[in-house]
């Protein structure tokens, strides 16, 4: 009810339709809110006294920022890969997969070496995810077909 219209509101001029979802989004996030205070001593499927607590809440925060600027970054880097170096597709599909193997192995490592490398390790990880990457930027940018 929320991603729908955000993401098919403008094909269609933003009709009245849309907006009609975002508010019954916030309707049914109210609803929910609700049910779930009131089901606090039976079991509840979000327990709201979590976010009282500050590290919690906290948490949520970091965690609510990292997939945003995550999301943020793998729709610019695409729009890179495609647009400024020309890719296809299909090469900017691969170069996801070579990235995602690349911090596949860095989370490898790290958590295999975690005990015996502490403090070099975000670097290890780092260079690993860089050199995933190496062979999608290390073409020279192609000229704009128009």
């Amino acid at each position: 009810m929320i991603v729908f219209p955000l993401s098919e509101g403008h094909l269609h001029h933003w009709p009245l339709w849309c907006f009609a979802l975002l508010t019954a989004s916030l309707l049914t996030l109210g609803v929910f809110l609700r049910h779930q205070q009131r089901k606090q001593n039976n079991a509840p499927l979000v327990p709201l006294s979590l976010f009282r607590g500050r590290q919690f809440s906290g948490g949520m925060a970091a965690q609510l920022m990292h997939g945003l600027l995550c999301g943020l970054f793998f729709m610019t880097w695409t729009l890179y890969l495609q647009r400024g170096l020309g890719m296809s597709p299909f090469q900017a599909a691969l170069a996801f997969v070579l990235l995602s193997l690349g911090e596949l192995a860095g989370a490898t490592l790290a958590a295999k070496s975690a005990g015996r490398f502490a403090r070099r390790l975000p670097q290890a990880g780092a260079l690993i995810a860089i050199a995933a990457m190496a062979p999608t930027v290390s073409r020279p940018p192609q000229a704009r077909r128009t």
